[in-house]
């Protein structure tokens, strides 16, 4: 495994990082509370030291889960992973989900997320998404209170534009990452907002960067999504003509993973990982042999030879656009 500092902090990260919103038994195939933990075993014994959640993923359930596996590793004497969370979603008893990323909304969802994980301080806090009806000035003061109170260690933020991340930049002196929706298919950053990073020491940690699946290979164009499936919110699934064109692409970058007798997963994840400005990829999977495929990933080089074919499939134009869903 290859570690990489994270921004500006002193956060030594993995550079695939375990995504746990796979955990959530909702959205995703559901396993047991055991599977959880074993499956987030695995990934800890393939070098990855770096695992992102937040508190809706499972309406608590996998922040639970990881807090189980956190006390699992304290007992073994081993040193515990570094966690992410984030704040900003809140349910109700009937699990509709608002946006809230108001002070005291804040204070109680990182005590509660602490609690969940059953950790004195989160490594990365991020702010889930923005909140367009609260002043980024009230969001960052609660958050900059938490570093001073030691409950949390670095700020991150998740699915910001540019001026949301220039804004946030004058109001703490703690941001270190940003978390967009990143991938060959949906490149939006790379006009402005990786050289704004670069230029500020932010990291950037993507999620997503297979696409949700559809650049492994392995998705067809039957595929019909369930209704609780969390790729109904894509674009790139739900979009029929844009569904399309990116099979047709994934059949043309599989041919090119074929020759190099690597899975068309690993040759996009070690293209995304070696693109200016990325520090760490967030990728979930609930299989061992998905992990420890994206954990060897990291050791695979793509000459430029190679990397002119790739680039030549997904040139187009409308891959440059989009940050998010």
């Amino acid at each position: 495994m290859i570690y990489r500092s994270l921004g500006k902090s002193d956060l030594n990260v993995s550079v695939i990082a375990y995504g746990a919103w796979e955990l959530d038994g909702i959205c995703w195939p559901k396993i047991t509370e055991q599977e959880s933990i074993d499956v987030l075993d695995f990934a800890y014994q393939s070098g990855i030291n770096f695992i992102d959640t937040a508190p809706v993923y499972g309406f608590g359930k996998s922040e639970k889960i990881i807090g189980e596996f956190i006390r699992s590793i304290k007992t073994s004497g081993k040193k515990i992973p570094l966690v992410a969370t984030k704040c900003g979603f809140l349910w109700d008893e009937d699990k509709n989900v608002t946006v809230s990323l108001k002070y005291d909304s804040i204070l109680r969802e990182c005590d509660m997320s602490l609690e969940r994980l059953g950790i004195d301080s989160i490594d990365l806090y991020q702010v889930h998404w923005p909140d367009r009806q609260t002043s980024p000035k009230e969001t960052f003061k609660a958050l900059n209170r938490l570093v001073d109170e030691k409950k949390i260690r670095w700020i991150g933020v998740s699915n910001y534009n540019l001026d949301d991340i220039d804004f946030a930049l004058k109001l703490t002196d703690h941001l270190t990452s940003l978390q967009p929706f990143y991938n060959m298919f949906v490149r939006g950053i790379e006009k402005d907002i990786v050289s704004f990073c670069l230029k500020n020491n932010i990291g950037i940690i993507p999620y997503s960067p297979l696409c949700q699946g559809l650049l492994t290979g392995k998705i067809g164009k039957d595929l019909v999504l369930s209704e609780n499936d969390g790729r109904k919110y894509n674009s790139n699934f739900v979009n029929h003509e844009k569904f399309s064109r990116n099979i047709t692409r994934v059949e043309k970058l599989k041919k090119i993973s074929d020759k190099l007798e690597i899975h068309l997963s690993q040759m996009v994840l070690s293209w995304t990982l070696n693109r200016s400005g990325i520090t760490g990829l967030i990728t979930g999977s609930i299989s061992k042999e998905h992990i420890k495929s994206n954990a060897e990933a990291v050791n695979i080089n793509l000459d430029k030879d190679i990397l002119k074919e790739i680039n030549e499939i997904i040139s187009d134009e409308e891959l440059m656009t989009g940050i998010s869903f």
